[in-house]
């Protein structure tokens, strides 16, 4: 989108179109906090899956 409007922009100053079709298109809006909590920490999350693994494994070995 950027790459056209700098083309129409372009093409405008240059004289070749009366005016930008892209001028009045709508900025993108600044990112949005994610709706996503996240209850975990990283060192949690770490801790949670090596006790998975480690559960994981010893169910492996017994059968």
């Amino acid at each position: 989108m950027v790459i056209l409007n700098a083309l129409f922009a372009w093409l405008t100053e240059a004289g070749y179109l009366a005016g930008n079709p892209l001028a009045l298109a709508r900025r993108r809006r600044a990112p949005t906090k994610p709706r996503i909590t996240r209850y975990l920490g990283s060192l949690q999350k770490t801790e949670n899956f090596a006790n998975y693994r480690a559960t994981n494994l010893t169910h492996r070995i017994r059968r």
